[in-house]
């Protein structure tokens, strides 16, 4: 019997400030479970009106987004979390269509199981 290792892969190394459209950083979806989550901390918003994607691919060129994943922040602070099960594709980023205002992420990451 093994332990199950948890992996945790970073869309941003560094926290971003967000003003115009923006992507993450790709995250590859590689050896890890089907099963994962991903989330976006943010703060010091202003004038919020932003559109959150989660997109994904399988050539790590041609994204597309996962429209069930829309959320639309106009909070100044705040968390945005998503929980995935069958995920089939190899790769992920994040999707910000801005509207108005602006925001620092200050981390994203992803956190699955490693698959054996």
């Amino acid at each position: 019997m093994y332990l199950d290792q948890i992996v945790r892969r970073l869309f941003i190394t560094t926290p971003e400030t967000v003003n115009a459209n923006w992507t993450s950083d790709i995250v590859s979806l590689d050896s890890i479970e089907a099963e994962l989550s991903m989330s976006i901390n943010y703060e010091s918003g202003s004038s919020v009106n932003m559109a959150v994607y989660m997109t994904f691919s399988n050539d790590g060129v041609n994204f597309a987004r996962d429209l069930n994943t829309l959320t639309t922040i106009t909070d100044n602070t705040g968390t945005i979390l998503l929980d995935y099960s069958g995920v089939g594709t190899q790769f992920a980023r994040w999707e910000i269509v801005v509207t108005g205002g602006s925001i620092n992420i200050i981390e994203s990451v992803l956190v699955a199981k490693r698959n054996h």
